[in-house]
Parts: C-alpha cells; sequence; structure tokens
C-alpha cells in the first residue's frame, strides 16, 4: 500500500496485543508512528478518575459491579490484566493522571483522544479541569458520545478541542455538529456521503474501528481524515509509516 497523509488514534492503546486502556497498552502504543491515543475515564465513588471502557469493571477485571460503585483504592484490589493473557496478571486500573504521564514519558508530543464515556458532567468538568490545570489543551481532544456533555464542555471552555460520535443511521446525531471540532463515524456508516456532510461544515472526520487493510483502503476512498484502530502497529505497516 502507498504512503498516505492520514491520522492513525490507538484504540485504547494496542488491544489485540496487550490488555485495553492499561499502562502496558499505552506505554506499547506511544512507541509507535501514530497521531494520538485514545482512551475512556469513569468517575470513581470518591471521584477519581480512572481509565476504563465499560461503566461495569466485570469484562476487563476479575471483579464484579460498576466504576461509580467504587473507590479507587477498592478498584485497585482487582486484576485488570489477567483476562487478556496470564503474563498481565496482577494488572492495575490506572488514573488518568498516570495514563497521561506514561504516554509522555515516552512521547511529549503524543495527542490524546480522551473519552468522557458516560453521560456524567461532573466527570466532564473533572477532566477538563485536569488538562486546563497542566497545560494539556493544545495535546487534548476531550471526546463524548452524549451531547449534554458536549454543550457542557463547549460552554465552560470555548478553546477545547471536541470529538463527536456517530453511529446512527440518521448521521448527526442531536445535531452535534454545531459544537464539535472533529467526529468520529462507525465505519458502517462512514459513507462517502456522510464523511462530505461533516467535511462541508469544516469539521474533520475519523472513521472507527478500522482493524484491515482493505476497510482502512475504503476508509480512505470514503475521504476521512484519520482511523482510529485496535491494531496501530499494522496500520502503521500498511501506510509505510
Amino acid at each position: 500500500m502507498q504512503k498516505i497523509d492520514i491520522g492513525v488514534n490507538a484504540h485504547r492503546g494496542m488491544p489485540v496485543l496487550y490488555p485495553e486502556n492499561t499502562i502496558v497498552s499505552f506505554k506499547h502504543a506511544a512507541r509507535l508512528p501514530v497521531n494520538a491515543i485514545e482512551f475512556d475515564v469513569h468517575l470513581t465513588w470518591d471521584k477519581k478518575m480512572v481509565v476504563t471502557h465499560d461503566a461495569l469493571i466485570d469484562r476487563c477485571s476479575n471483579g464484579r459491579g460498576r466504576v461509580s460503585d467504587f473507590t479507587l483504592d477498592e478498584l485497585r484490589r482487582f486484576d485488570f490484566g489477567g483476562w487478556k493473557a496470564p503474563e498481565f496478571a496482577g494488572t492495575r486500573i490506572p488514573t488518568l493522571a498516570e495514563t497521561i504521564t506514561a504516554i509522555h514519558a515516552i512521547n511529549p508530543q503524543m495527542r490524546l483522544l480522551i473519552e468522557i464515556k458516560e453521560n456524567n458532567i461532573e466527570c466532564a468538568a473533572a477532566v477538563l479541569k485536569f488538562v486546563q490545570d497542566r497545560e494539556l489543551l493544545s495535546k487534548s481532544m476531550l471526546s463524548s458520545f452524549h451531547y449534554d456533555v458536549l454543550k457542557f464542555l463547549r460552554t465552560a471552555e470555548p478553546a477545547v478541542k471536541l470529538h463527536g460520535n456517530d453511529a446512527t443511521e440518521a448521521g448527526d446525531p442531536d445535531g452535534v455538529s454545531a459544537l464539535i471540532d472533529s467526529i468520529g463515524i462507525q465505519m458502517n456508516f462512514a459513507t462517502p456521503e456522510r464523511v462530505h456532510y461533516y467535511k462541508t461544515k469544516g469539521i474533520k472526520v475519523d472513521s472507527w474501528v478500522v482493524n484491515d487493510e482493505k476497510t482502512l483502503k475504503q476508509a480512505i476512498v470514503n475521504g476521512t481524515e484519520s482511523v482510529t484502530t485496535n491494531v496501530p502497529d499494522l496500520l502503521c505497516r500498511w501506510l509505510e509509516r
């Protein structure tokens, strides 16, 4: 495949090879020539920001229950790596601060695609304050599937870069295009027409999740400007990076 200028976002780090949304996954992704690393944030019961995808810890740990029902110390007792492979047993859930520190220790310029996973304004406010206080606005893009979260963030900090998500047959869910700088379109819906719709509004378009060379080629044909992938090492190879 010829070298093409298209962005690559590492989805939850490198989840095919390492347990998703963990420090080991992020460190390996940070060593690749990707444009950004994507990860998900939830609030614990004691209002700490932790990085994991699901509202429940059941799928990616040996625990059971909602993230928001545990304190950070309680969550640290669970194994967030053994489900993937025995060599990752004992992996702990990372905080937002630990995640960014680990990524930027390897690549200080790596962009961060931080998703506020639930429709939770309190979590959105905490993440925003974190990136503001650490002067990370220029290296971060905050993401959400939820209109209320995006609206809050846009109102609270006009300078923040916002990323919406389109995984619907109708397109432009709730009119999020009025709030965002970029949008991720689920690959099944990322037609050339829909990509063009957002681009005419000055919104950059990402397609997700792109995990094979055929889908990558289709995303390029569709006109997308970046892709989000579970196999960033393979995409970088296919794109001759």
